[in-house]
């Protein structure tokens, strides 16, 4: 059922049908807090739920530095803690990762796109980064959770730290809006 007020159509939740708002997921894996800071920042901006997809496997430190490259590399899945919110019940999840291996996303949100495939109605992706383009982690995105997304964001980890991010996080919001 849609009920209009005012000139502008709402659903039975009170979501506006124009697209204007929806309600959104931000679901995100982050090893060093650089792509928790951003997915946070997304979330406030779009008034979007969190959702930290947990990896079981410990990638701290070099060692966990080096492993996680690998099996970024390897495409591989890992065990992840389940999720607290189910991406079914949102118009739009955007999923976030740090870029791995300078070509590849980390298995913990692999292995949450992998076990949600169907559930996305619709998706954009953020990823962090050193420095590296991360076309290739973007069209392996799209393969894995089986859909295009509305958009994309890269950011470097120094516009995270420098909070300079914010240059490019609204322009990305304002277009999931649109």
């Amino acid at each position: 059922m849609v009920i209009f007020y005012h000139g502008a159509a709402f659903d039975r939740e009170g979501l506006r049908c124009n697209n204007i708002a929806m309600k959104a997921l931000v679901a995100f894996y982050s090893r060093t807090g650089n792509t928790k800071k951003a997915a946070e920042a997304i979330a406030k901006e779009l008034g979007a739920d969190l959702e930290e997809i947990i990896d079981h496997n410990k990638r701290s430190g070099i060692i966990g530095w080096l492993y996680a490259g690998r099996d970024a590399m390897k495409r591989m899945l890992t065990a992840i803690d389940k999720p607290k919110k189910d991406p079914a019940a949102y118009d739009l999840v955007i999923l976030g990762s740090p870029l791995w291996a300078f070509r590849s996303y980390a298995p913990a949100v692999r292995t949450y796109m992998t076990e949600n495939r169907g559930a996305f109605k619709k998706v954009a992706f953020f990823l962090t980064k050193g420095g590296s383009a991360g076309d290739k982690a973007i069209a392996d995105m799209k393969e894995t959770c089986g859909k295009h997304p509305i958009t994309v964001l890269e950011l470097l980890e120094k516009e995270v730290k420098s909070g300079s991010m914010a240059d490019k996080i609204g322009p990305f919001c304002r277009s999931l809006k649109s």
